[in-house]
């Protein structure tokens, strides 16, 4: 519900926050809200039109393996109940992008593997539509130095530079800047993502601005569709500081 320009969502490993933020893009592309934010959803944040949207994960493995499936309305993305069937709402989601957006109804024909570029396409006039660019933290800065976007979803803390380039291409739209992640175990690479508590988590926690900077914090152990027991298991072998990193997103360098 936040209409903040600049969003901060700090969370554990498999806290749920790279759905949350994907669901905003799905959101945005297709104007469809979900039932369980129907008048809720703030109408300020939809468009109205065709929306372009950039995508920042840290490799494309990342989004081959792990992403790009919790859109595709196809791909269950949890367990399976007790029946061993797939679907059940309490253990996870089928993919955000309804497929009457894909053209042609096929998600092959929407994805472009060349140019990284997801299109949609109109559901009533089938022309294409809305577009997601797909980037890497591995391309050069000088790339992301492109593009105007109304909404920039950045996953997992990406170089600062790369950062403030994707703040910019979202200015010409208006647009916004979300960026998630789990901040680094280790001391030096925890430093390096310091600005990300700075910028946007401190000021968003400490609510000065609402509609310039928010910040929200997930736990892994509130995940709901994760067993505890497995949650418990991978906590065992972690030391305190990198159980609050890992299951809670805590800023170690602090």
């Amino acid at each position: 519900r936040s209409i903040a320009r600049l969003v901060g969502v700090q969370g554990g490993n498999k806290s749920g926050k790279t759905g949350e933020m994907l669901i905003e893009a799905a959101i945005l592309m297709t104007g469809v809200i979900p039932d369980s934010l129907r008048g809720i959803y703030p109408e300020s944040k939809l468009i109205h039109g065709p929306a372009r949207v950039r995508l920042e994960v840290t490799t494309i493995n990342a989004w081959d393996v792990n992403l790009k499936h919790k859109l595709q309305w196809f791909h269950w993305n949890g367990r399976m109940n007790e029946h061993r069937l797939a679907g059940d709402p309490r253990l996870g989601h089928w993919g955000w992008i309804p497929q009457r957006f894909l053209i042609r109804g096929d998600w092959d024909q929407s994805w472009n593997a060349k140019t990284k570029v997801l299109t949609l396409q109109h559901p009533e006039t089938n022309e294409p539509w809305s577009t997601m660019q797909v980037m890497t933290h591995e391309q050069e800065a000088k790339e992301h130095n492109q593009g105007a976007f109304h909404l920039v979803i950045e996953d997992e803390i990406p170089p600062e530079d790369r950062h403030r380039a994707n703040v910019i291409r979202a200015m010409e739209y208006d647009g916004r800047v979300i960026t998630g992640g789990t901040p680094p175990d280790d001391r030096g690479a925890a430093i390096s993502a310091a600005w990300f508590f700075d910028e946007l988590m401190a000021p968003g926690l400490e609510g000065a601005n609402p509609d310039k900077v928010a910040a929200f914090v997930f736990w892994t152990e509130h995940n709901r569709t994760l067993p505890p027991e497995a949650i418990a298991a991978v906590s065992e072998g972690l030391t305190p500081e990198q159980r609050r990193a890992r299951l809670h997103g805590e800023a170690i360098h602090l």
